[in-house]
């Protein structure tokens, strides 16, 4: 069954179908919320309703994970778009600088609806270093001119995917999930919904709360906050060998940022979990192809299974160009395991090359494919037709390119699966993936509080459908970036462990900073117990109990932070109530010569939990442009701080104001409370 607010998505992509206006429909969906159930009861209308329509994702895995769960037959983008025959992007007699190009199809169908899953991959950005050449080399574009979008064919398209997700590479947003990128860079008008509420079967994992936390940093902008605290399907680790393989599933990956650190995950799990003393690939292994295979329909980012190698096929090779470059290459015979675009069992015998097995770049630079197909051409015995050997004879010219591309096209050098071992991988070649079990590496980033940070946070997590394992994941507050693996030996523990002050559940009706910090404070005080709280505009209604008594006070603020209180109804308080109501007041208002907002308080609540789970007792705050002046004691001791913050509301510096403080030493302690955490 859907949701209400699935089906009032299902209501208006209906209405959307029938509307002849408007050929594209945004659906945008984050983890957890339903898209591909929604896309599943979308296909079954199509279906009934008689409407053509097709499945297509960017990754085959994506095409296989949308079959399964859709029940429909998905495909990649590219092979439903590009025609398989290879060409050459255009006429060059010289052969060390040709590019292989596959032109798109020119199907005509009317009355057609493409459904593209995973549509954050659906890039708008031409690869400029890119050998293997798909029609115009924007897919965007590609998109809307196979379905002559543009045309009175009316036919239409629905792109589905997740707004918080990583953009495409070399894109800076994900163009086919944005209206406004579409309508200035398309003319094309669109509609959209957005499904935001997680079902109740996703509630139950850590992983779509988690992801919900990333999303609203993401819509805010603000990117000052990130914890994904243990859990029992997350669980923390701070290096590779606390990690336990033997309760995992074998359905899982590792995601990490880097190609280099994906390299030192493949070689220790394949030594030390799987047990291959030796680097040359195995019987039973996992195998990530990272270029696309026209030949063997196996495209960047599929993952296939070695059923058997053969070792006497080993084959090692040298070329050397005009330039004078010599390249090198190696290749194995195997036979490999996968599931097709169908969703099928699939068995080959193929040539492996294995430049990249053992490397940390992305794949073969354009220069290394242009060897490769000219070792295969020489190996292979054929050869490009050169126009000027045919003079007056095109159509003889023509017949001699058609048959040397068949053989380039069926080369077994040429076409070698261009492979890496696939225990872990980046990010970006997980994206649109799904695995039971998934290990997060959160190292190697030169910062964290950052757009691109959270969207890649977002996007590894959303692997998991089961349990995350976590290496190193940051702590970020306000107060700065804690990585665990570098503070795990100091005494000051990530996690404030003080049996005096213990974490206080804050009523979930207290939805503002300023409300949350006098609940605090007044939980805090001890001499009075809270009855009940009523919240109004600008206004909290405490009804307290001290001792016999029952008083009524109201907490009144205001925009700028500061707070008074007042009693309602007659009488009078005792002057120990008095007080403790004035020390309540001191620690939660602000003195402003600037009006503060949420992102503020959000600072100065860190800086307030820090010192007074330390006993220090804040007696008055002031603030200005990205800037904190903070009065504190303890006991006999009293000290002045001054803490700056930037414009990401991290802080950035504090410093003491000896002169106002009772000693240096106490001075130096207040400071190091608060010492910037990088």
């Amino acid at each position: 069954m859907l949701t209400n607010h699935q089906n009032t998505a299902l209501t208006k992509i209906k209405d959307f179908l029938e509307s002849p206006g408007t050929h594209i429909f945004i659906l945008k969906g984050y983890a957890g919320t339903g898209k591909t159930t929604l896309v599943k009861y979308l296909c079954d209308y199509l279906n009934e309703a008689d409407k053509k329509f097709m499945l297509a994702a960017p990754t085959g895995r994506a095409a296989r994970i949308l079959s399964r769960k859709s029940g429909q037959t998905a495909r990649t983008v590219h092979s439903v778009i590009y025609n398989p025959d290879l060409s050459f992007q255009e006429e060059n007699e010289d052969e060390e600088k040709d590019r292989i190009y596959f032109p798109l199809k020119n199907d005509e169908f009317e009355n057609t609806t493409m459904i593209i899953d995973e549509a954050s991959m659906v890039g708008d950005k031409k690869e400029e270093e890119s050998y293997l050449n798909f029609g115009s080399g924007s897919l965007l574009a590609d998109i809307f001119d196979f379905m002559r979008i543009d045309q009175n064919y009316r036919n239409k398209i629905i792109f589905v995917g997740d707004p918080a997700q990583l953009p495409p590479v070399n894109d800076n947003v994900s163009p086919a999930l944005d209206r406004e990128y579409l309508l200035s860079n398309y003319l094309l008008k669109s509609e959209e919904v957005t499904l935001t509420e997680i079902i109740r079967q996703a509630k139950q994992s850590s992983i779509p709360n988690y992801s919900l936390k990333l999303r609203t940093s993401l819509e805010n902008g603000l990117f000052n906050e990130f914890c994904l605290a243990p859990n029992i399907d997350v669980i923390h680790h701070h290096l590779f060998d606390d990690l336990k393989f033997s309760e995992m599933d074998e359905d899982r990956i590792a995601v990490s940022f880097t190609n280099k650190r994906s390299l030192y995950y493949n070689k220790r799990i394949r030594k030390e979990i799987l047990g291959f003393q030796s680097d040359e690939i195995q019987n039973g292994e996992k195998l990530l192809i990272i270029h696309n295979n026209r030949k063997y329909k196996l495209f960047n980012g599929d993952f296939v299974t070695v059923n058997e190698i053969f070792p006497e096929s080993n084959e090692y090779h040298s070329i050397k160009l005009r330039t004078g470059e010599e390249f090198k290459f190696e290749f194995i015979r195997a036979k490999i395991a996968f599931l097709n675009e169908l969703n099928q069992y699939a068995e080959i015998e193929a040539k492996l090359l294995l430049n990249n097995l053992l490397s940390d770049e992305r794949g073969l630079k354009i220069k290394e494919q242009i060897a490769l197909r000219i070792l295969a051409e020489r190996l292979e015995g054929f050869y490009k037709p050169k126009r000027k050997n045919y003079k007056n004879n095109f159509p003889e010219y023509k017949r001699a390119l058609e048959k040397y591309l068949e053989k380039l096209g069926n080369s077994e050098y040429f076409n070698a699966l261009q492979i890496k071992f696939g225990y872990a991988v980046t990010c970006h070649k997980a994206q649109g993936g799904e695995w039971k079990d998934v290990i997060v590496d959160f190292n190697d980033f030169r910062s964290y509080t950052n757009e691109f940070f959270y969207r890649w946070a977002y996007t590894a997590i959303t692997r998991a459908s089961d349990n995350l394992y976590l290496i190193n994941s940051p702590v970020i507050s306000p107060l700065g970036v804690n990585l665990p693996h570098e503070f795990n030996q100091s005494t000051d523990s990530l996690e404030v462990k003080n049996t005096q002050n213990p974490e206080i559940d804050i009523p979930e009706y207290l939805t503002n900073e300023q409300s949350k910090a006098i609940y605090r404070a007044v939980y805090d005080s001890h001499l009075m117990a809270v009855e009940n709280i009523t919240p109004m505009n600008y206004r909290d209604r405490y009804r307290l109990l001290n001792e016999n008594e029952i008083i009524v006070i109201d907490f009144i603020y205001n925009k700028k932070g500061e707070v008074n209180f007042t009693l309602v109804g007659k009488g009078s308080l005792e002057e120990n109530v008095k007080k403790e109501l004035k020390s309540i007041i001191n620690r939660v208002s602000i003195k402003n010569e600037k009006d503060i907002d949420e992102r503020e308080l959000l600072i100065l609540r860190a800086i307030e939990q820090k010192l007074e789970n330390a006993g220090n007792t804040i007696n008055s705050v002031r603030n200005k442009p990205y800037l904190f002046m903070i009065d504190c004691s303890k006991n006999e001791e009293r000290c002045s701080l001054k803490i700056y913050f930037n414009k990401k509301f991290i802080i950035t510096k504090v410093e003491s104001d000896y002169t106002k403080s009772s000693s240096n030493e106490y001075a130096e302690y207040c400071k190091s409370l608060i010492s910037v955490e990088n």
